[in-house]
């Protein structure tokens, strides 16, 4: 297998869990964003922002799978996934790590 091969798998999984991550965030923004006195068209909005950004992420996992290896495009996927829900909620959504030190390193210890 070629070295630019494994890039593009590299690649490819991190654009769908990028994606998936953010699902999650911007349907999970429509929510607050209600809960702030927005209008409650932000609800729908984001959920259907959402819907479509895990389509597309589905999309790019499935190219990936189908042209590389399985291992590397569902590994980088799950770890982008994961960094981008919680880096996009803490700096976008003001979500804060627990503060019991056991909570927060059984956290930590999940990544």
């Amino acid at each position: 297998m070629m070295e630019y091969e494994v890039v593009e798998e590299i690649i490819y999984g991190l654009e769908s869990g990028i994606l998936f991550g953010m699902a999650s965030v911007i349907s999970k923004m429509g929510f607050i964003l209600v809960e702030q006195g927005s209008s409650r068209l932000w609800i729908p909005i984001c959920i259907s922002l959402s819907i479509c950004c895990s389509g597309t992420g589905f999309y790019y996992q499935t190219w990936g799978l189908k042209h590389g290896r399985a291992i590397i495009v569902s590994t980088c996927a799950a770890v982008a996934s994961i960094l981008t829900g919680v880096l996009a909620g803490m700096l976008a959504l003001g979500e804060q790590l627990p503060s019991a030190p056991a909570a927060r390193f059984s956290l930590l210890l999940g990544w």
